[in-house]
């Protein structure tokens, strides 16, 4: 019987015959082998070389990114660079994207952004030899949210095996905001429904004109000259206060559409009187969800005017445009101090008649 032949794998040689020594993976012809194993003998290294080759690299050394933290910028314009280089010289072009998080963009793009590296001599043909400098700066938005970060992070491709799809170290920067969140407080005083009949509200810092069926600026004076007004540094305060016709939050359902004279300003955080308790940060359409507060406007269970429904439409109650002191049919919509829901704002339960005394919700301007 002739001795069998030697069965070689993809990744060693496995050897029937025993004439034929392996180690590793690496075969040898011994001398006392038949002519038949020797062009096994040589085939069985250079399948071995190939598929060592074609495996790529396991680690993310073969790209450097430096620093990797520490980075200092500002939403007030302050910028920082960091470099991605290759450590190796590639086989085929390297495409290094970069993906900046919410809070920064990387050279001027808030989207994912491409660097290329391209194989060959370098310095000459390739530009794989020299790193690239990307420049992190800060998204300037209204949102108060002290000193955050924000995270760059990067990924490659390439037909070049030794760089496909390997792990990349990310960039953290440390961001200096620019940003202070706008303050709220419920008037200490109360009143009635009537707000464009008071005379002692009239003029005052927003103008306003009795009997012109806009008691929405009688309100506004209201609030700027209450007694739970932060200090006069903090600028002026107009009520969270609607009609149908002077001040519109919404015409459609929590849809921030058809807006007339509104307070609140878009992507914009509010908080207490206190300055450091965030009630909520309002959307793009200068309004927020429910549900989404991060506090209640306030600890108190005060009710005050508002004439909104809790869908940010105004409601049918609103003293007649806030001039009407009266009771009967005269109603006017309320919200609550304490709550977290749609009633903070609108259908507080209780008594709306306007001959009925309640506070107001003032938002610094």
């Amino acid at each position: 019987m002739s001795a069998p032949h030697p069965v070689l794998s993809r990744r060693f040689v496995r050897v029937v015959w025993a004439g034929l020594f392996v180690v590793w993976g690496v075969a040898a012809c011994l001398p006392a082998a038949p002519p038949q194993c020797a062009e096994d003998c040589l085939l069985a290294p250079m399948l071995l070389n190939r598929e060592n080759a074609e495996q790529p690299a396991a680690n993310s050394s073969a790209v450097s990114v430096s620093p990797q933290s520490g980075l200092s910028i500002s939403e007030s314009g302050l910028t920082a660079n960091y470099s991605i280089g290759l450590a190796n010289a590639p086989t085929a072009t390297v495409i290094v994207t970069i993906t900046p998080d919410a809070q920064v963009s990387a050279n001027g793009s808030t989207i994912a952004t491409n660097l290329a590296f391209t194989a060959g001599d370098c310095p000459g043909t390739g530009t794989w030899c020299t790193p690239q400098v990307v420049t992190v700066a800060a998204v300037n938005d209204l949102v108060a949210e002290g000193t955050h970060t924000g995270t760059l992070s990067h990924s490659a491709t390439s037909t070049a095996l030794s760089f496909k799809g390997i792990a990349i170290a990310s960039v953290t920067a440390n961001i200096t905001d620019n940003d202070v969140a706008k303050l709220t407080f419920v008037t200490a005083a109360t009143h009635d429904g009537g707000f464009d009949q008071d005379a002692a509200l009239a003029g005052g810092t927003f103008g306003a004109t009795n009997g012109d069926t806009n008691g929405t600026a009688e309100a506004d004076n209201f609030c700027d000259s209450d007694a739970n007004h932060p200090a006069p540094a903090s600028g002026t305060y107009r009520a969270l206060l609607v009609d149908n016709a002077n001040r519109i939050a919404s015409i459609t359902a929590n849809a921030g559409d058809g807006q007339v004279n509104w307070i609140l300003q878009p992507n914009r955080s509010y908080v207490r009187a206190d300055g450091a308790t965030l009630i909520l940060t309002t959307d793009a359409n200068r309004i927020f969800s429910f549900g989404a507060l991060t506090n209640s406007i306030g600890t108190g269970a005060n009710n005050y005017w508002t004439g909104l429904n809790a869908d940010w439409t105004t409601s049918t109650r609103h003293c007649s445009n806030w001039q009407v002191n009266s009771g009967g049919a005269n109603q006017g919509e309320r919200g609550v101090e304490n709550a977290t829901d749609g009633t903070s704002v609108g259908g507080a339960s209780g008594n709306r008649q306007c001959n009925q005394v309640y506070r107001l919700l003032c938002v610094q301007q």
